[in-house]
């Protein structure tokens, strides 16, 4: 199985001046990429390429010209990106059953400014193939890497995601949908952070306990709205969650065992 295919890839006015290199505008319609992780742990792009890099690294041993440390660094600067229809097939057989997800990526610009030191203009339109939409509209730094946008994600359906599920709760996940409407911010330098501020939603929710098959948390509607989240330190919190219709099935066992602790 192919890791990608490029049907029709455009790259122009690629440029390198002095010790300053610019990609020009690249252009992909079509194409497909394959990314599988294994149950060990590897994915296939690493077991591919592994081999191919200590190629090239055996045959450039022993040939490279001393760098003087006068010579300034390369830097580089990201032009146009224009992708369409490209088409990622995602799977993880680490878990069980083996997830599996089909990612289009319907459009993905990135507008360049004139003066190199600011922002890119990026937008982004993602469909899951089980169903959602992802899209992502603001600013791309490309050096030191850092995003301001706006995320929406719409009807993103959940059970394909149950796999991950067991690894919190003894949960069987039978349905949900989940929305997200806020902004991110994420830098690399000098410290890696990630922030959002927004609402989330989930909604037609319902789960099963593993043990009785039966229903053990379900609800029409969930909503977190005045949310704010930070990778480092970490931190969450929510002004308020309002519920509509909830449902939950708590019990007490002869032991006084309840089911919510066993789950």
């Amino acid at each position: 199985q192919s890791l990608l295919q490029l049907p029709l890839l455009n790259i122009n006015n690629f440029r390198i001046e002095k010790n300053n290199l610019n990609t020009g505008r690249i252009a992909l319609t079509g194409g497909e990429a394959n990314i599988h992780r294994f149950k060990n742990g590897q994915n296939n792009w690493t077991q591919e390429l592994t081999p191919l890099l200590v190629r090239f690294t055996s045959a450039s041993t022993g040939k490279q010209t001393p760098v003087s440390a006068s010579v300034p660094a390369m830097s580089y600067h990201l032009g146009e990106v224009a992708v369409n229809d490209f088409v990622i097939h995602a799977e993880d057989q680490g878990q069980q059953p083996v997830f599996k997800e089909q990612v289009t990526l319907k459009q993905v610009t990135v507008n360049p400014e004139l003066d190199l030191k600011k922002p890119h203009q990026l937008d982004a339109d993602l469909r899951l193939g089980t169903g959602g939409e992802v899209r992502v509209m603001g600013q791309l730094q490309e050096a030191p890497l850092s995003v301001d946008a706006k995320l929406t994600i719409s009807k993103l359906v959940l059970p394909p995601f149950a796999a991950y599920l067991k690894d919190v709760a003894l949960l069987k996940l039978e349905s949900g949908n989940l929305d997200v409407d806020g902004n991110v911010h994420f830098h690399q330098q000098p410290n890696l952070q990630a922030t959002f501020v927004g609402t989330v939603g989930v909604n037609d929710f319902a789960a099963n306990d593993l043990k009785l098959n039966e229903r053990f948390l379900a609800w029409n509607r969930l909503v977190a709205s005045g949310m704010t989240w930070q990778l480092s330190p970490m931190n969450l919190r929510i002004k308020e969650v309002r519920a509509d219709q909830p449902f939950t099935r708590i019990i007490i066992a002869p032991d006084k065992t309840v089911n919510l602790e066993q789950i």
